[in-house]
């Protein structure tokens, strides 16, 4: 098309570069100029930086495996705090957990005495150093953290009420149980206890555990009792 000055306004198609159409897969569909297809070069091979995405629904098993594992520490934490118990009183299934096991200790410490009254001294051994290490685990997972959040915010008025004061008397007694049970088994068991501290009258200072075990024992139901089934009902 021409003009009035004879210049051409639109330039008619080059008749040797004709217009090339791709499909969906970025592929000639027509032949070009020469007649072969046009090599297609990927931005990805040409760039030595750029790396192809690799989709893959299939995670490798060392990902399952630590997903589980962080799923299952906050699963495990956030449900004995906050779970709902199987004892109908209300009270959390950390607490419920805890007085089921104390219970189960305060009976194999028994089982323990007449273990050792049989002679059976090895097995008395392994029952009393178990109910031990088992009670410090409970201690540092289930009685602690409960003892810190509802018990020492009321330091030093723990004795104006019953809500408070049972638990404090529950956590002098545990503390001392605890303790003498560790002093006895690192007097049967190790040479660590110097000589002038040590004991040789092994009933008295067994009957004295037993007695104090069960009575903290005893202690802890009452404050399970205070905290969850006086307020039950």
């Amino acid at each position: 098309m021409l003009n009035s000055l004879g210049v051409r306004l639109f330039r008619e198609p080059d008749a040797g570069n004709l217009p090339v159409r791709f499909d969906e897969r970025q592929q000639e569909t027509e032949p070009s100029h020469t007649g072969l297809r046009r090599r297609r070069v990927s931005l990805v091979s040409s760039h030595p930086r750029l790396q192809p995405l690799v989709l893959d629904a299939t995670p490798p098993a060392r990902g399952i495996k630590g997903s589980l594992v962080g799923s299952l520490s906050v699963w495990i934490p956030n449900n004995l705090i906050s779970g709902e118990g199987f004892l109908g009183t209300g009270a959390p299934l950390s607490a419920d957990l805890n007085l089921v096991v104390q219970v189960l200790m305060g009976g194999a410490l028994l089982m323990g005495t007449f273990l050792a009254r049989r002679k059976h001294y090895r097995a008395h051994a392994v029952t009393q150093t178990t109910v031990l290490l088992l009670n410090l685990a409970m201690i540092a997972t289930v009685m602690w953290p409960s003892t810190k959040q509802q018990v020492v915010p009321a330091f030093p008025g723990l004795f104006d009420r019953w809500y408070f004061a049972v638990p404090s008397i529950h956590a002098v007694l545990g503390i001392a149980a605890e303790s003498l049970g560790i002093f006895i088994a690192m007097v049967v068991g190790t040479k660590l206890v110097p000589e002038k501290l040590r004991f040789h009258n092994w009933k008295r200072w067994m009957r004295a555990e037993l007695l104090l075990w069960w009575t903290t024992l005893l202690s802890g139901v009452a404050t399970y009792y205070m905290w969850y089934g006086a307020r039950f009902r």
